[in-house]
């Protein structure tokens, strides 16, 4: 069902592109292309969501056992994960968009010491920035250099979301919910905009799954030992 809508979204706003009605036109902003880009991200979470839907429903090939499923999906999650960075790859080039020349200007482009210590307005994510400070000193004012540490980090946060679902809830989850991110326009545009939101969601999923095996194998975890140690030091204490 989700994939059909996405396919009928998909051929509307084409038909509204060519034919020049304006209709998606009209919720242009700085440096987007909104009709080419929900053009190629619903076809591509269309695709695949069906590739999903085919594969799943599939539950054991014949004669060839847990190593036929193993193998496709690894397939399956290959064609996902690079959907998803091609999708996005596709619009690294555009123009820049306003906040992101704030970014840039305002930060990335001055004295290291000035860009990782002012804080004036919320357009500094200081991680980010340092990153993107070092893409000025190697790149320049490339559009594409300064666009790479919010790329790389969708480049990441695409497998790490798939392992987090894939031992949490099983292949055929991990396979959805990595399309779905790959695919959702929202997600290819801050993987293709030199802010930080990609990079607090890599790390928000690096910290899930922290959690996730502290929870499944606490006695193996240097959180865990951590905690222990602290948990005794504080007894003694008292």
């Amino acid at each position: 069902m989700i994939a059909g809508a996405s396919a009928l979204a998909t051929v509307a706003t084409a038909a509204d592109w060519l034919l020049g009605l304006g209709v998606v036109a009209s919720a242009a902003r700085d440096g987007d292309a909104p009709e080419l880009q929900l053009i190629v991200a619903g076809g591509a979470l269309s695709l695949c969501l069906l590739a999903c839907w085919r594969i799943a429903r599939h539950e054991r090939p014949r004669g060839s056992g847990r190593r036929s499923n193993a193998r496709a999906e690894v397939v399956l999650t290959a064609i996902v994960i690079a959907t998803g960075v091609a999708l996005s790859a596709y619009f690294l080039d555009v123009p820049l968009r306003l906040d992101e020349s704030r970014t840039i200007v305002k930060y990335a482009s001055q004295p290291f010491g000035m860009a990782v210590t002012s804080y004036q307005t919320t357009n500094n994510h200081v991680l980010h920035t340092m990153l993107v400070w070092a893409a000025h000193q190697l790149g320049g004012w490339n559009r594409v250099v300064l666009r790479l540490p919010a790329f790389l980090s969708f480049c990441l946060l695409l497998p790490a979301l798939w392992w987090f679902a894939r031992r949490e809830y099983g292949p055929t989850a991990a396979a959805f919910t990595t399309a779905l991110a790959a695919g959702t326009p929202y997600f290819v545009e801050y993987a293709t905009s030199a802010r930080g939101y990609m990079l607090l969601l890599l790390l928000f999923v690096a910290a899930l799954l922290c959690g996730q095996s502290l929870v499944h194998r606490p006695e193996r975890s240097l959180l865990a030992v951590s905690c222990g140690k602290l948990e005794i030091q504080l007894a003694a204490d008292e």
